[in-house]
């Protein structure tokens, strides 16, 4: 999209629906201006790190409002068509349009924004998307700084919409769990691009014995999280005892990750082998 093509919706004098975060319910407002790089100071002195504010003024008052409370409401344009390729499952345009800078501060006049319309596209019978496909929508939406909090007209927010769904792809990218986290996509990638993972082989990839994944996750921390069973038996019986107990950046061992998944079998293995179960992650001792 050229310059030419783009309306900034959120100028000066410009109508937009606002949030109030408290009562969840948005109202009608018009912005007065924009403050990029504004800082907020709570009751202790404590700056906050730097954000967009709007000043925006409402039937009852003039009052700022953080960025991702502010949302400016289309029938057409980029962002119109931005929603409607990920209502479609269409990836491939979703990261296009936000390569373009495609807002995602945008809605329908329900309120429905991409991140709505993509979980929203599970329930649709013209959808064909996989599951992994509206997960990946949803992620995209998300590195562009879609709120998961923001709820539409009806009160309904992305994470509510999922778990109505049983949209457990979607879920665990809105909320993801501990270990994901840790396990980046390219460790994900470079796991399941193994020999032993796509052809279910005995005899599996050949790892370095001190081998970690970025985050410092190991092969036998892989192995647990996707129930990797004869690469799983393979590791244990090559590994030394003190591997049971190493943590991935986040906290997390190898028996924590195959718990966390339900993985039966490879909570079994791991404990016949040695993993102690009072190794707990430093998540959850933080908690």
């Amino acid at each position: 999209f050229s310059g030419a093509d783009k309306v900034d919706l959120f100028n000066a004098e410009s109508p937009v629906i606002v949030l109030d975060a408290t009562s969840l319910r948005w109202e009608k407002a018009h912005v007065l201006r924009r403050r990029d790089h504004a800082i907020l100071t709570d009751a202790k002195g404590k700056a906050s790190a730097p954000m967009t504010l709007f000043d925006v003024f409402t039937w009852r008052e003039v009052r700022d409002v953080k960025e991702e409370h502010v949302m400016a409401q289309t029938r057409g344009g980029p962002a119109a068509l931005l929603m409607a390729a990920a209502s479609s499952g269409d990836m491939i345009l979703v990261r296009t349009l936000l390569e373009a800078k495609v807002s995602v501060y945008e809605c329908d006049m329900d309120a429905d924004t991409a991140l709505i319309k993509a979980v929203q596209a599970k329930t649709s019978p013209a959808v064909c998307g996989s599951a992994e496909c509206r997960a990946e929508i949803c992620r995209l939406l998300l590195a562009a700084k879609a709120n998961i909090h923001v709820p539409n007209f009806k009160r309904q927010k992305a994470f509510d919409l999922a778990t109505a769904n049983k949209d457990m792809a979607v879920q665990r990218v809105l909320a993801p769990n501990p270990s994901d986290k840790s396990v980046s996509v390219e460790c994900e990638a470079q796991f399941k691009e193994s020999e032993y993972v796509l052809s279910g082989g005995d005899t599996g990839p050949t790892f370095a014995p001190n081998f970690t994944f970025k985050h410092a996750v190991t092969p036998l921390m892989m192995a647990a999280r996707y129930s990797q069973i004869k690469l799983l038996q393979k590791l244990l019986a090559q590994s030394q005892p003190e591997a049971l107990e190493a943590q991935c950046e986040n906290g997390m061992t190898a028996l924590c990750m195959a718990a966390e998944e339900g993985h039966l079998k490879a909570v079994e293995d791991l404990l016949h082998a040695g993993a102690d179960l009072n190794v707990s992650s430093s998540l959850s001792d933080g908690r």
